[in-house]
């Protein structure tokens, strides 16, 4: 197969056949339609350091509230709801996670269904305990690959 010249910019995807060099930074140039690989990398996690949680709080949008006034900054959202957040993380022996990695929360927006998630990092506060217990990140990967018959870690 013949090498075309590189595409600096793209006005027609749909024109891209395979062959066609497509470059989308200095460093980073690839043929369109070839098949992008890399080898898999492990997830070292030693499992030490403190045990956290992901906790997820679901809110719905009021049918009065009119979507185009919904604010469209998850900041903001976040911050008008992390009161009641805290809150209700207390009422479970948690508190915000406070580790060295500072870990954002996350907002998800869906307003086809007027609903929105807030997704937070927690630990146990002082004195108090996770009753389950506690599995490392790559044990978790490993079996979840594992159920699904698609592991790609190497033993």
């Amino acid at each position: 197969m013949e090498k075309r010249e590189l595409v600096e910019t793209i006005d027609k995807p749909e024109e891209l056949e395979p062959g066609t060099g497509v470059a989308i930074s200095d460093d980073t140039k690839y043929e369109y339609g070839a098949s992008l690989e890399t080898e898999p990398t492990p997830i070292i996690d030693p499992a030490k350091g403190k045990t956290v949680v992901l906790r997820s709080f679901d809110f719905v949008i009021p049918p009065n509230i009119n979507l185009k006034d919904f604010p469209k900054d998850k900041q903001k959202i976040f911050n008008d709801h992390a009161g009641l957040i805290k809150t209700m993380l207390w009422s479970d022996g948690l508190i915000p996670y406070e580790g060295s990695h500072e870990v954002s929360p996350k907002v998800v927006i869906d307003l086809k269904e007027r609903k929105f998630k807030i997704i937070v990092v927690a630990q146990a506060r002082l004195n108090t305990m996770f009753i389950e217990k506690p599995e490392s990140l790559s044990k978790m990967l490993s079996s979840t690959a594992s159920k699904r018959g698609t592991s790609r870690h190497q033993k």
